[in-house]
This record gives structure tokens, C-alpha cells and sequence, in this order.
């Protein structure tokens, strides 16, 4: 009986998502806090670099009156996918506490992509070069892994670009387990070994999977938006884009597909079809970021990240994150 109650509502939220009833498939405005709070609970100066990211700029996405406290933050661009990051330079005197926050208004729309109007083919990739570095392999996203090899051999194949796609996401939500999100990514080797992972661990094993057909496919990272709130954890959350043969951008999140098929999740997030209840922060993973003349690599531009050099002398960080809806729109 609850597995025939949870298809009904399943039904019933797929058709008001289709029909857009929800507040989530048309666009929001959401005003947001990303807060970090560094204590000092030693009885010595401790001297730190604070990274946190800003959110995207792009055509998903509008953001509007930035604000960082304190405002002698600088402001950096990372070498490779062009994200930026706000990071402080300072001191914390002994027991002592701080507060640093970025503040900002965003428009987010959804995103429906109708796949009956666009019939692409692999063979459509051929000759062409993606348009950003963030489609590229890298320390995580790994075509020539062998696990992914031999997937890749096991796996129907098709002409058709959106036939593969689904097939791809199927592999991923029958094979693998959603579980408890850890800060980081998995690495490959960490996924097929645990078999149970987060929203990450999907996203850099479907990624990989698509570089390997000659699909351009990158990682998005950002947050929930417009929820009740929950802990910073919770609220973090990242899914993928692929790159079509025209340029085109379609989203996927076969961790929420994942879910959702096994009814622990209404949030809408399948293939085509993400909804405006996500806010993006950085693209791409295992990034290199200049502060001042040093190079600082981070797995991720999502959870802040603190720099010290004397490890013995450890900042505790509280974090919070709240995306609050807003009737205020901005053009």
C-alpha cells in the first residue's frame, strides 16, 4: 500500500511538474547568506586565509548586490574554469571569534530542455572542441579509468545523443546506492568500492562515463534554495551539465533520479529537467586558485576553505547557509 500511495504521488508531482504548478519549475528570487564563523580557542594569535565561493554568473542564472563582510575581502579567478572566490587575509586574537559572510539576491530559472525538438548523434561531436576547460577530464573525471572502460563495453550503445544519456543514468541508479554526502568527491576508485554515494560520487561516474562516449560533460556545484533550513551539509548539492553538438546546454542529476525513483525525494532534478530550486557556485572539480603569490588547490569551490600554516594552532569553522524566496524581482 505505501509503495502505491508513493506512485500516486509520484504521478501526481511528475504531471504538475510537467504542467509547471510548482513554485520550483518557473523562476525564483531567492536572497541569500553564506556565513563562516572562525573561533580561536587557543591562548595564541592564530593567522589564516578564509577561501569562499562566489555564485555563478550565467544564463541560468542572474546575481545581483553582492555584499562581503568584512569588506576587505579580495576577489580572485580561478586559472582553469574561471570561478571566482572571495578570500580574507587575518589574524584571530586568542579566544576569540569572528564572522565572515557573502550576501547576495539571485533570479535562478529552470531548466527544460525538449529533447523531441533536437535529434543529435554522436557523430555530431566529431571535430568539435568544447567551448570551456570545465568539460575537460581531470583528477576525478577519468574517460580512461578502467572501470569506466569496461562499463563502457558492457553498456548498449546508440547514435542518438539523448538515448545514450538515459542509458547512462539508468546504469547509475540501478547499480549504485544514495548515501550520506561527505565534503568532498569520491574519487572513482572510492565509488565502485563503496557503491553507496552521495550526489558527488553519481556526477563524477556519469561524467566520466560521457567523456568517454565524446560527450562533453561537466560538473556544477551550488546549493538548495527556497527549502526550509537545514544545516550547510544538507543544503549542498551538485548535478551536471552536458554539452550538445550545437552548444546547448542540458542539465542532469541522476542522484535526485535516483531518489526520486525510490521515493525519498519529490525535488525535481531528471534528465532535461532541473527546477529553479538550486543555486550554482562553481563549475568544475580539483581546482587551482591564486591568493596574493601562492597556489592553493581545492577539491572543490563549495565548502569554505581555510589556509593555515601553522596546523598546530586549528580554527574551529561553523558554517550556515540559507537561500530565503523573495517577491522582489529584478530584471
Amino acid at each position: 500500500m505505501h509503495k502505491y500511495f508513493a506512485f500516486t504521488k509520484n504521478a501526481y508531482v511528475s504531471a504538475g511538474e510537467y504542467l509547471r504548478l510548482f513554485w520550483y519549475t518557473r523562476p525564483q528570487w531567492y536572497e541569500s547568506v553564506y556565513q563562516v564563523v572562525l573561533r580561536n580557542p587557543y591562548a595564541q594569535v592564530a593567522s589564516f586565509t578564509l577561501i569562499v565561493p562566489l555564485p555563478v554568473q550565467y544564463a541560468m542564472q542572474h546575481v545581483f548586490d553582492i555584499t562581503l563582510l568584512p569588506r576587505n575581502a579580495r576577489v580572485g579567478v580561478d586559472m582553469t574554469y574561471g570561478n571566482h572566490y572571495a578570500y580574507w587575509r587575518a589574524s584571530l586574537p586568542p579566544k576569540e571569534f569572528s564572522t565572515f559572510q557573502l550576501s547576495f539576491k539571485i533570479k535562478k530559472l529552470p531548466h527544460f530542455f525538449l529533447w523531441w525538438h533536437h535529434r543529435y548523434e554522436i557523430q555530431d561531436y566529431e571535430g568539435m572542441a568544447a567551448s570551456h576547460p570545465s568539460f575537460d577530464s581531470n583528477s576525478f573525471m577519468q574517460p580512461k579509468h578502467p572501470r569506466i572502460q569496461h562499463i563502457i563495453r558492457t553498456l548498449p550503445k546508440y547514435a542518438s545523443v539523448s538515448k545514450q544519456l538515459f542509458t547512462l543514468e539508468r546504469y547509475l541508479v540501478e547499480y549504485f546506492t544514495y548515501g550520506t554526502s561527505i565534503k568532498g568527491l569520491y574519487t572513482l576508485d572510492e565509488a565502485f568500492a563503496s557503491k553507496t554515494i552521495d550526489c558527488g560520487g553519481f556526477n563524477v561516474i556519469f561524467i566520466s562515463l560521457c567523456l568517454a562516449l565524446g560527450i562533453p560533460a561537466r560538473l556544477v556545484v551550488g546549493f538548495w534554495a527556497g527549502y526550509p533550513a537545514s544545516s550547510f551539509d544538507e543544503s549542498m548539492h551538485a548535478w551536471v551539465e552536458v554539452l550538445l553538438p550545437n552548444g546547448q546546454i542540458v542539465s542532469v542529476d541522476p542522484s535526485v533520479t535516483y531518489l526520486r525513483k525510490h521515493y525519498r525525494s519529490w525535488k525535481l532534478g531528471r534528465l532535461g529537467y532541473i527546477g529553479s530550486d538550486r543555486i550554482a557556485f562553481s563549475f568544475g572539480c580539483d581546482i587551482a586558485l591564486r591568493i596574493d603569490n601562492e597556489i592553493v588547490r581545492v577539491p572543490l569551490l563549495q565548502h569554505p576553505f581555510l589556509v593555515q600554516k601553522k596546523k598546530s594552532l586549528r580554527l574551529t569553522v561553523q558554517t550556515q547557509w540559507h537561500a530565503k524566496r523573495i517577491q522582489q524581482k529584478y530584471v
